[in-house]
Parts: C-alpha cells; sequence; structure tokens
C-alpha cells in the first residue's frame, strides 16, 4: 500500500498502483454492456478505427507498464468514466469501453501528473489511431463541460473501493 519516508512525503509501491490498475479494470469490465444494447454515445460523433479484444485489466495493466501513473490518475479516470456514464445513462460495449478509458486516462494523466505521456505515444501504446484519440479527448472534454476536478476525498473512497475490490464481487 503506502508507505512513508522520512521527509513525510507518500510514496505508492508499483505492486499496489497495479493492484489498482486490475482492480479498474474488472470494475470497467463489468459496466460494459453487450455490443447490441450498446448506446450511440460514441458511434454518433466518430468512426472507430481499432477493434481491441484484450480484457480491460490487461489491457490498462499494458499502459500502466509503459505510462508509470499513480494510483490516483486511474482512480480518477474510473470516477470520470462513472460520471459520463451516469450522466449519459450510457451503455457501453467493452471495445468502447476501451477507447473510453484510454482516452480518460489521458486527460487525467494531462491533469494530475508532472510529466505526461503524449496522445501520440498512448495511441501507439493503447493501438488506437492518434487522430482518433484526439477527437475523443476533445469530444470527452465537451461531454464533461470541462469538468474533471474530483474532490479529495471523493478520489480517496474511489482508491478504497479499488483496494478493497474482489473478483468475488462481480
Amino acid at each position: 500500500m503506502l508507505r512513508s519516508n522520512e521527509k513525510n512525503t507518500v510514496v505508492f509501491r508499483p505492486q499496489y498502483t497495479l493492484k489498482i490498475v486490475s482492480a479498474v479494470g474488472n470494475i470497467l469490465e463489468m459496466m460494459c454492456r453487450s455490443e447490441k444494447n450498446s448506446a450511440q454515445f460514441l458511434d454518433d460523433e466518430l468512426i472507430f478505427i481499432a477493434n481491441i479484444e484484450t480484457p480491460l485489466d490487461s489491457y490498462l495493466r499494458i499502459i500502466f507498464k509503459h505510462n508509470f501513473t499513480s494510483c490516483f490518475t486511474f482512480a480518477h479516470a474510473l470516477f470520470l468514466v462513472d460520471k459520463l456514464i451516469n450522466k449519459y445513462k450510457m451503455n457501453i460495449d467493452k471495445r468502447k469501453m476501451h477507447k473510453l478509458i484510454v482516452t480518460v486516462l489521458l486527460i487525467c494523466t494531462k491533469y494530475n501528473e508532472d510529466h505526461a505521456i503524449s496522445s501520440k505515444a498512448l495511441a501507439l501504446i493503447s493501438g488506437i489511431d492518434n487522430f482518433e484519440l484526439n477527437i475523443m479527448e476533445n469530444l470527452i472534454f465537451k461531454k464533461l463541460k470541462y469538468k474533471i476536478f474530483i474532490k479529495e476525498d471523493r478520489l480517496i473512497k474511489y482508491i478504497k473501493y479499488c483496494e478493497n475490490y474482489q473478483e468475488a464481487d462481480i
């Protein structure tokens, strides 16, 4: 989990963040619906190029491996996906969820991290076309009305939920 060093700052162990990453992937997988029941939220504005079949937790682990991001960023991304799904009453399939989480992770990384990965690099890692990723980033920002802030107590609740998440909860 977390540990403190002598300067009283918080240091994260990679295996703790990896646990959060896996939990976020499993939670997102649980939120997905079948493609035939999927909402038109993203289809109306984009043509999806990539067809990604990798399970979400494995997919997020690959992204984490190449883009060492804090557990806060992954929890923040989960919060924004949850906010989008609830606000627009979306039923989103796994294919769209992959693209949505990559886009939201890009936004959250730019917001939370001192050294953010470029959209071009994330596009290469994720298998999504860079042009499409940039369009989706703008679209998601507009859908969120540029409100991506998360209060600290809510962020901690999302992290605690991920910490306590078990496969048996599905």
